[in-house]
């Protein structure tokens, strides 16, 4: 989902676009053409084709971009935490329950709009049906989660990649969020019943309680559209 970078943080880890190329066959029949037309005919140059604008497909991640993306990351994760930590602090985790579904879409969409970008979150399990991963989003997810089960740490994954949507080049990057220490509260394993219900009345369709420490809880994701080809 593109022309694509892997990227960790320590480690940068490229899986090339595969390029277009000439047959073995086309390529040496046009030797052997060329050899024998070059035996009876003078050689004329050969007019100069005019460069070929590269398909969004073909583009990698501008640096700019990705630099943006962990930053409109971090400036999320820091918000949220802020948030949920007053909440705590004014009334246990059921305020902080009721404050992170007021708060965190209007945080999100706040510092999507100074950013000039999309910025939220996802995971396989969802709280908030909003909060779903499409299927670029659900295939980075997975990828995290394999790259998690042969020895990667997910504090140096992250995903970049520009793809075609709609016609259109947008820049796409996720960064995985493992499950943490206040995280377990309301996505843990052993829940407090209060809380739970808290959780309840607020999403009904809930699917992120269980979760172990240190397992993948969600994603970071950004998106920025890019512009059409005609335009890059």
């Amino acid at each position: 989902m593109g022309g694509i970078i892997t990227i960790t943080v320590n480690t940068v880890r490229i899986k090339p676009v595969a390029m277009a190329m000439i047959s073995a066959g086309f390529f040496l029949s046009s030797c052997q053409q060329a050899g024998e037309d070059a035996a009876t005919a003078p050689e004329t140059p050969s007019p100069e084709a005019p460069p070929e604008a590269p398909s969004p497909a073909q583009r990698s991640p501008a640096p700019e971009d990705v630099a943006a993306a962990r930053a409109a990351a971090v400036a999320l994760r820091d918000a949220l935490f802020a948030a949920l930590t007053d909440a705590m602090t004014e009334g246990g985790i059921e305020r902080a329950v009721a404050v992170c579904n007021e708060a965190a879409p209007e945080i999100a969409a706040g510092l999507s709009a100074s950013r000039d970008m999309e910025i939220g979150r996802t995971a396989l399990r969802v709280r908030n049906p909003d909060n779903a991963p499409d299927a670029w989003e659900r295939a980075q997810l997975d990828a995290f989660a394999v790259r998690h089960e042969t020895g990667e740490a997910f504090a140096g994954m992250e995903h970049a990649e520009v793809v075609t949507q709609d016609g259109a080049a947008v820049f796409r990057w996720m960064k995985p969020i493992p499950m943490g220490g206040l995280c377990a509260a309301c996505h843990g394993e052993n829940i407090e019943p209060a809380t739970l219900a808290a959780i309840r009345a607020l999403y009904p369709e809930d699917e992120a309680t269980g979760f172990a420490p240190g397992a993948l809880r969600g994603a970071f994701t950004v998106k920025k559209a890019l512009g059409t080809p005609s335009s890059l």
